[in-house]
């Protein structure tokens, strides 16, 4: 945190720069991109934004733009688009394709077919430039690897996002603003931007992020704004460049966009995953033909490690006393790294003398969650990682209140996904702003887990899983879209905010009982009326940190019951219970760490 020290008195603009550390270590790692941009393409292919792929906190870069492959009548040449927004489209090379690995005459391909390891393909062709339609030509076995990962046309590591790892970019990585992606028209072209762990909102305002549903049309975005205001910050744009069948390519308006994934299907031998998405949807779960010519989007591993030295982010705050505190601004205020420049503007009449920014330490004592015990059951979480007794503790020492402990485990207990989380953390309101919402619109269809049986219900722990698929697969399923757009934000190395399971529920209901009475509370949720996981109950834990309690109403989990119900945590009788999935219910949103 960055305090100003100084009062701070006139109508005037005063930019500071936070203190850099390390600047030997910063400027040696300079002079060695500056080197590599001399000797090779990297430096220069690679966007600056790092994106977290994985559980295990691995971070990707990805390149420049879509990858091309240009045939000059006897060779072929690899490279990334000049701009993010550029495509091939129903033009050049993408429709004159020949079946050998060639194009007739010359031009530029953006459109490639997958191609596994178990396919006779040969030359160019293994890398899905041939216009055969017969599926079993691409490969025939179920789990097949790619023959070539098409990162191995440009060399230096570059590779190809598993599906798994697409899913986490887009749905469970945490990121300081808590924006994973918007759509957008950027230059003109249809698309999907994808925003880098470090973004912070004061570099541009989006609409409707991390909207599955949201229009092309929810950010309009000139080429100059791109460039100056999201690239410049790590920004990815994915354009919608619709997909080639043969030497046909459909291109639809509004557009879709289909990537890639190195991941083949596990059930349909000659299908392949990808990222699909259009104007009214997202999905991450379908597969195809891997005779369909799709965009592919490389990644290489970002230079820099997370959780090293000058990894941390900072926000900026007004020394109490200072006058007409309430006449500056300060941007931008969020997600701020070492060596960022911060504007405040008064608008007052008084005359400012000096600023300086001084950097407060961590609270003297400090406990990570990530070191919480039942102890600390019913205590606070903070943005900034630790514990705190209450939300106004945690505001007092500069940080924003996350979320409440309601269950300490042991390592991986908490969520099938990890097998580090041993902990749930409730938010301190209800999501939605408060008002219930749909499971789901329709009375029909099985999405998740499904079970009828009570018992089997509780032992589910894959709320994390639950939520991405049901945020990601096409449909509107508007509990679990509110438990993930949760906007309060969270410690970076917990998980995404989700819908809990019945399972997760059971273990949260049992830790604030157990906060509530001062010792262990075990006893499963049933179908019958339990005083002591009731609202009135419970309640005085999330009060006393600081929360707003539960209604004595119905609470939304992921758990399916059967085709048209779905599993609720009954808070007015403290017990387990099924619905329609069109009613409506209160949604509290959770994250695991």
């Amino acid at each position: 945190m960055v305090v100003l020290t100084k009062q701070l008195n006139e109508k005037n603009k005063h930019s500071i720069n936070l203190k850099k550390k390390l600047m030997k270590k910063k400027l040696l790692l300079l002079l060695a991109l500056l080197m590599t941009a001399a000797t090779g393409a990297w430096a220069q292919s690679a966007l600056t934004g790092a994106f977290t792929i994985n559980a295990d906190g691995d971070q990707v870069q990805f390149s420049s733009g879509n990858l091309q492959a240009t045939y000059n009548g006897t060779a072929w040449s690899w490279a990334f688009a000049t701009n993010q927004w550029d495509i091939i489209g129903n033009e050049a090379a993408n429709t004159s394709i020949n079946g050998d690995g060639t194009i007739s005459g010359t031009g530029t391909v953006d459109l490639f077919g997958w191609v596994g390891v178990n396919s006779a393909f040969t030359g160019t062709a293994i890398y899905g430039i041939t216009n055969s339609t017969t599926a079993n030509q691409y490969g025939n076995t179920k789990d097949e690897a790619l023959k070539s990962d098409w990162g191995n046309t440009i060399g230096a590591g570059w590779y190809t996002l598993t599906i798994d790892e697409w899913t986490y970019v887009l749905n469970t990585r945490t990121t300081t603003s808590g924006v994973r992606y918007a759509k957008a028209t950027v230059n003109g072209i249809e698309g999907l931007i994808l925003l880098p762990d470090d973004w912070s909102t004061g570099y541009y305002s989006l609409a409707s992020t991390n909207t599955t549903d949201a229009a092309f049309t929810s950010n309009e975005i000139s080429s100059t704004d791109w460039t100056n205001s999201l690239e410049a910050h790590g920004a990815v744009f994915l354009p919608a460049c619709g997909y080639r069948n043969g030497t046909t390519v459909t291109i639809s308006s509004p557009n879709q966009g289909f990537y890639w994934s190195s991941t083949s299907s596990s059930s349909n031998a000659l299908q392949a995953r990808r990222l699909n998405f259009n104007n009214i949807g997202l999905n991450l779960n379908s597969g195809t033909v891997r005779t369909r010519g799709h965009s592919v989007r490389l990644v290489k591993a970002a230079e820099a490690s997370p959780g090293g030295s000058g990894d941390e982010t900072y926000s900026v705050k007004m020394k109490d006393g200072v006058k007409d505190a309430d006449k500056w601004t300060i941007t931008p205020n969020e997600g701020l790294k070492e060596g960022d420049a911060v504007t405040l503007t008064y608008s007052g009449r008084l005359k400012v003398k000096g600023v300086k920014a001084t950097s407060d330490a961590a609270p003297a004592g400090a406990k990570a969650a990530k070191d919480a015990t039942a102890e600390d059951l019913g205590k606070v979480i903070g943005a900034d990682g630790n514990i705190y007794d209450n939300a106004d503790a945690a505001t007092a020492a500069g940080t924003t209140a996350s979320a409440i402990i309601a269950y300490v485990g042991t390592a991986g207990s908490v969520d099938e996904s990890s097998s580090t989380y041993k902990g749930l953390a409730i938010a301190l309101t209800d999501a939605n702003s408060g008002d219930a919402c749909q499971w789901y619109t329709a009375n029909s269809g099985t999405c998740v887990s499904q079970t009828n049986a009570n018992a089997t219900a509780i032992t589910y722990m894959d709320g994390i899983a639950s939520t991405n698929t049901l945020t990601s697969d096409g449909h509107t399923h508007a509990a679990a879209d509110a438990a993930r757009n949760y906007s309060t934000a969270r410690p970076s190395d917990v998980s995404a905010w989700f819908l809990p399971s019945m399972g997760q529920w059971n273990l949260i209901v049992q830790g604030l009982a157990t906060k509530q009475a001062g010792s262990t509370v075990s006893t499963n949720l049933t179908g019958s009326t339990n005083d002591t996981y009731k609202a009135d109950n419970l309640n005085t834990v999330i009060t006393a940190a600081g929360g707003t309690g539960f209604q004595s109403n119905r609470y939304q989990s992921s758990t399916e019951y059967g085709t048209n119900r779905v599993w609720n945590m009954a808070f007015n009788g403290g017990n387990a219970a099924s619905g329609i999935k069109s009613n409506v219910y209160y949604v509290r949103a959770v994250f695991a760490f």
